[in-house]
Order: C-alpha cells, then sequence, then structure tokens
C-alpha cells in the first residue's frame, strides 16, 4: 500500500472588481480557515498562519501554542473584531469532552490553551461565529 501524502491545496481566491472577476493564489499547504481581521487577510494551515494586507503579498510564520513552536492543529477559529480576539478549538476526530481544547490569541500566531475551568469540552463543534445581537431582543 502507498503512503498517502497531504494534499497541498493551499489556494486563495481574490476578486478587485466586486466578485466579477477571480484570480487565484497558492499559499502552500492546506488552507483551514481564512479570514479578515480589519486590517489584514489571516489564513491558517494546520501548522502555520500566512498574513497579507492586499490579499496578493504574503507571510507564512509557523504557528506557535503555549509558546512552543510548529503545533500541528486544525479546527474552526473566529475573531471578534470589538475585542480584537482570536478563538479556537481543537477539534480533532478523538479529541472531544474532556480531551476538547481551547485556545485564545491576541495575533492569530501565538495561542494560548484557556484552562478547562474557562471552557468546558463536550461535542464536536464545527464552527464558531461572532457577533452581537441587538440588546432590544435579547435584554
Amino acid at each position: 500500500m502507498g503512503k498517502l501524502s497531504q494534499p497541498t491545496l493551499g489556494y486563495v481566491a481574490r476578486s478587485v472588481d466586486n466578485g466579477k472577476t477571480w484570480t487565484s493564489l497558492q499559499l502552500g499547504g492546506s488552507i483551514l480557515k481564512i479570514l479578515f481581521n480589519g486590517t489584514h487577510f489571516v489564513a491558517w494551515d494546520y501548522g502555520n498562519v500566512f498574513k497579507s494586507v492586499d490579499g496578493v503579498n504574503w507571510t507564512s510564520t509557523p504557528r506557535v501554542i503555549d509558546a512552543a513552536s510548529g503545533g500541528r492543529w486544525g479546527g474552526p477559529i473566529a475573531y471578534d473584531q470589538k475585542t480584537k480576539t482570536y478563538v479556537s478549538i481543537l477539534s480533532n476526530w478523538g479529541n472531544f469532552y474532556e480531551k476538547q481544547k481551547f485556545y485564545r490569541s491576541i495575533d492569530g500566531l501565538n495561542w494560548v490553551t484557556l484552562d478547562a475551568t474557562k471552557a468546558k469540552g463536550g461535542h464536536p463543534i464545527s464552527y464558531i461565529v461572532s457577533g452581537e445581537i441587538d440588546k432590544a431582543y435579547c435584554p
């Protein structure tokens, strides 16, 4: 049986004409998540963070988890514009309930594992969204 390799589909797409036409750029790795934090596009693969101010020129840096470089994990990531904080969850197969870990970052690169008292593990989490509810509907 042959050796299985990780796919290298790390593409991002960019439009400068309100979505009429698109160009793609391969960053490398397998891009798991991409978002815009208000100043930069930020993308993650299993071990790296890619950043760009224009969607054309990108830098790649190994992700750091609890001050150790190269932590390999993938999971949903969200960014809160108000608090300027990224959050993520270790959501790989077999890492649920007591094994589930929650992370926080102020730059998307350096992550800290939250203490178990800050977040309780549970069923697999696939998506995280950040937003606010109008106080008229939820006082």
